[in-house]
């Protein structure tokens, strides 16, 4: 018999429990803290629609997966580092890659004046 595990269930319990929790604690510390400005809640309160705020706020949700994020580019020659895409909406954002934080900066319209 070998000294190597067959697979992870050859594990006993507690072996098995600490992996996984191991796991658990690798992904969140992976994921973004979402940091809104004042300026952005105000621009996200003023949209008339509870639906458009809604899914606004769901797109922003999945920010903390970022960069796994879909919707999302990045922005040259502007304040912010990236914009997110919500329907008619962008969301411009900065990343702090270091202690995992998301500034969303703005909520605008798109319109030709956005970028």
């Amino acid at each position: 018999m070998s000294d190597e595990f067959e697979s992870i269930y050859d594990l006993n319990p507690f072996a098995y429990y600490f992996l996984a929790l191991s796991y658990i604690i690798s992904y969140a510390l992976a994921m973004n803290r979402i940091q809104w400005t004042t300026k952005a809640t105000k621009q996200l309160m003023r949209i008339g629609q509870p639906a458009t705020r809604r899914r606004i706020k769901n797109s922003v949700g999945r920010l903390n997966q970022f960069p796994e994020t879909p919707n999302i580019k990045r922005l040259k020659n502007h304040s912010s580092e990236y914009r997110l895409r919500g329907g008619n909406y962008r969301v411009l954002f900065n990343h702090d890659a270091e202690i995992h934080i998301i500034h969303i900066e703005e909520v605008k319209k798109h319109d030709e004046r956005t970028y």
